[in-house]
């Protein structure tokens, strides 16, 4: 005869344990809605030490499905400092996606890139500035920055910044303006992990739409 402690250990495991795949809980796996993505130009992001195990975290997502993606953790300095290095002297014209005072707006690259690489940092707003102080090594490189990306449609994590999109939707614009590739799967793995989300509805950003 079960009994209550036996189902609710029972309960607790099921909604612990995580898929094999996808490394989300077997309760929200995104396995079914993982596709590859197969990025022409090579995407690097400089992520705070912060985000790697936040749950809301949008890199997890574009290592599913985004190909020729290379993700750099901001934890040791020095370390990833060497890393970084060792990355962009591979490259010919890396550029930074980040908006700076000398950055050019990204869509006048209209499609065709002319850059080998582009690094991105994952953080919030005052992590991103942070690892871009940190960095002095993609000061000299050509910065690019959105003027027309629209509103972010990612509403499980708060921001403030009005515009602010998840990095998810910063690298697949970014794409979009730089190469011919359907980013479409990308967006629709987002949408796929916040509807399976399972957090308080406060926790939600709020929208001048709605």
């Amino acid at each position: 005869m079960l009994t209550f402690v036996m189902v609710f250990h029972a309960i607790v495991f099921i909604m612990r344990a995580v898929c094999k795949q996808c490394l989300y809980p077997l309760t929200t796996c995104l396995c079914s809605d993982v596709a590859p993505v197969m990025s022409p130009i090579p995407i690097l992001i400089l992520q705070h030490k912060k985000e790697v195990g936040h749950a809301k975290n949008t890199v997890r997502l574009l290592s599913l499905s985004l190909k020729n993606l290379t993700v750099i953790t901001h934890d040791n300095h020095a370390v990833a400092s060497q890393a970084l290095s060792a990355l962009l002297s591979k490259y010919r014209n890396p550029a930074v996606v980040y908006p700076t005072i000398g950055s050019l707006p990204i869509e006048q690259l209209k499609g065709h890139s002319k850059h080998d690489a582009y690094i991105l940092l994952d953080g919030s707003w005052r992590q991103s500035r942070g690892m871009w102080l940190a960095y002095p090594d993609l000061h000299p490189l050509p910065h690019y920055h959105f003027t027309d990306a629209g509103s972010s449609n990612y509403v499980i994590r708060h921001t403030k910044m009005e515009q602010g999109l998840s990095t998810l939707e910063a690298v697949a614009y970014t794409l979009t303006q730089t190469t011919t590739v359907d980013t479409s799967i990308l967006y629709r793995l987002q949408a796929a992990m916040q509807k399976n989300w399972r957090g308080p509805q406060h926790h939600l950003r709020k929208r001048k739409d709605k």
